[in-house]
């Protein structure tokens, strides 16, 4: 019910405003008998040309559009980063030869063996030594 007045409004706004627009512009176009058969086959050919040019224009763009997109494609294959600097390269199937400098020690003297060698029997020494190489390790933790 409400609903009927409103759009009744709106239907005699919308009638207004199309009576005050023609009566501005309506002088500069006149309906009544303008359109002769000879003129409307004018406009027919006129409208058919700016159609057919509008579809050639439209056609060129996209020839040159394709032509550029090959030229920048190759322009960024240029331009990227190339797949050995983003990912590291495969580990090699096989074992490195290893050289010996020197013949490998059958029998190893107690002053050989006393720069690498620590006696077990001490633990408070063991922890201390573990505690400063976790101590190192941390250090590099953010």
């Amino acid at each position: 019910m409400i609903l009927n007045g409103y759009i009744e409004k709106f239907f005699g706004l919308l009638t207004g405003l199309c009576g005050r627009i023609y009566s501005l512009f309506g002088s500069l176009i006149p309906l009544k008998g303008a359109f002769t058969p000879e003129k409307k086959r004018i406009l027919v050919f006129v409208m058919g040309g700016f159609v057919s040019l509008f579809l050639l224009i439209m056609i060129a763009s996209l020839f040159l559009r394709q032509a550029n997109t090959g030229s920048t494609a190759s322009q960024r294959a240029a331009h990227s980063i190339p797949v050995e600097e983003l990912f590291y390269p495969n580990e090699p199937d096989f074992a490195p030869v290893y050289l010996l400098e020197r013949e490998p020690r059958q029998f190893w003297s107690f002053e050989d063996i006393s720069p690498y060698w620590r006696s077990p029997g001490n633990p408070d020494f063991w922890r201390g030594e573990v505690k400063t190489a976790i101590d190192l390790l941390m250090e590099g933790v953010p």
